[in-house]
Order: C-alpha cells, then sequence, then structure tokens
C-alpha cells in the first residue's frame, strides 16, 4: 500500500510558527465518530498522540484495533493484521499553540520506548529544526506529542483516507 496525502496539507516549517498547529492521528476510520463526538481519549497507556507529520499518522494507522502500544508490550510476537485500505483514517487537528504548550508531552529520549532512536528533543528544541538540512517530512518522521488529556473534539479538522 502507498500513502495517498491529501492535497492542500499545510506546509510544516517549524510547527510551532503558527497559532494554530496542524497536527495528525492515526487510527481505524470506525473510531472517528467516537472520538468526533468525545474527543482523542488517552488509551490503556494513559495517553493519546498526534504528529506534526501526515506520514507518522499514515503509518501508525495500520498498527491495528488495539494499536501500537500493545504491539509494543509483545515485542511485536502476535502478527499485525492488515485491513482493506478504507479501514485506515488520519484525523486532522487544529491544534492552538497555547493547548500544545500547556498540555504536551514530548518524547525527549529519556523513556523508555520504541522510539529510543530519538535522543534529542526534536519537537521542543527549534535550534534542532533551524540546524536539520533534510526535509520537513524527514525532520517529523515518527515524531508524536502525547497528551495525558483529552484532545478536545471541537479541535478536529478533518479526516482523510491515506490508503485509498
Amino acid at each position: 500500500m502507498t500513502i495517498q496525502p491529501p492535497k492542500g496539507l499545510p506546509t510544516t516549517g517549524w510547527w510551532l510558527d503558527t497559532e494554530i498547529v496542524p497536527c495528525y492521528h492515526g487510527t481505524f476510520s470506525h473510531k472517528f465518530h467516537s472520538i468526533q463526538d468525545q474527543g482523542l481519549v488517552p488509551g490503556s497507556s494513559g495517553l493519546c498522540y498526534v504528529s506534526p507529520s501526515y506520514l507518522t499518522a499514515a503509518t501508525f494507522s495500520v498498527w491495528g484495533e488495539e494499536g501500537i502500544d500493545t504491539h509494543i508490550e509483545r515485542a511485536f510476537n502476535g502478527k499485525l493484521q492488515i485491513y482493506r485500505p478504507s479501514t485506515y483514517a488520519v484525523i486532522h487537528f487544529a491544534l492552538p499553540r497555547d493547548f500544545i504548550e500547556k498540555n504536551a508531552l514530548y518524547r525527549d529520549g529519556t523513556e523508555k520506548s520504541f522510539f529510543s532512536r530519538h535522543k534529542q528533543p526534536r519537537l521542543a528544541d527549534r535550534r534542532l529544526y533551524d540546524a536539520f538540512s533534510g526535509t520537513d517530512e524527514e525532520y517529523y518522521d515518527f515524531e508524536e506529542v502525547k497528551f495525558q488529556c483529552v484532545v478536545p473534539p471541537e479541535f478536529i479538522s478533518g479526516i482523510s483516507f491515506p490508503y485509498c
């Protein structure tokens, strides 16, 4: 399957440069109505995630009904079931920067995580972005912001289906 980002996505640049920050959450399409009603609610890990990278969110949408945390806890021993392309969705958020600054927990490389290769706080330190010579998508690849609170449904700005 190839990821098909929708046309007209906002450019990223330094992700916290604007008052309203575009972020994305990959999930199963049937979960959209619940998220639309209740917001993005922390899961069994006590966290919920968004990414400034559309491709990262689209990639994480395939982790199945249980989510990536369950697969990590099982050390990927179980088979990942692949579903019809229309099953996978990316929910678009327009998050106020002050909501992020007040509530976000950034992956900082100090926690035990599948993402431990990211030793530097890439989403928290603008100097790292300014020194990076690749594309924005490369910089934000597999970067996420986690929240221990609900991301309110009024911040949802759309939904897309990256594999259709």
